[in-house]
């Protein structure tokens, strides 16, 4: 892999959609508001929004020179926390990258292939 590979994928990681699904997936954007009357004042997406700039702060994801690796690290004083996000975006994380280098047409070849074994 590329050093410009690996950098597009550390980008990809680091995107705007993919953390907004593991703000969601994790449920951050909740996180500190303990009660009801605290939610009720903020809309959905705002709450989403300002949770996805907390884990963009929070969030390093560097490629590690001369490997194909990237370093991804999450700041928390939550242990368990740490465990559901990294856990989360690694996930999605590999969901997105499938779906994108996924050769066009794919699906359908397959599922012509099969239609044509069936009696």
């Amino acid at each position: 892999m590329s050093e410009e590979e690996l950098q597009s994928e550390a980008e990809l990681i680091k995107s705007r959609d993919l953390l907004t699904k593991v703000v969601i997936a994790c449920d951050l954007q909740n996180l500190g508001l303990s009660s009801f009357w605290n939610r009720a004042w903020d809309k959905d997406d705002q709450r989403i929004s300002r949770a996805v700039l907390r884990l963009e702060k929070n969030l390093t994801v560097q490629p590690i020179k001369l490997t194909n690796l990237i370093s991804v690290s999450y700041r928390s004083r939550d242990p368990q926390l740490v465990a559901r996000v990294l856990n989360s975006l690694a996930s999605l994380y590999l969901e997105k990258h499938l779906a994108m280098h996924r050769a066009p047409g794919e699906f359908e070849f397959f599922h012509q292939q099969i239609d044509g074994f069936q009696p």
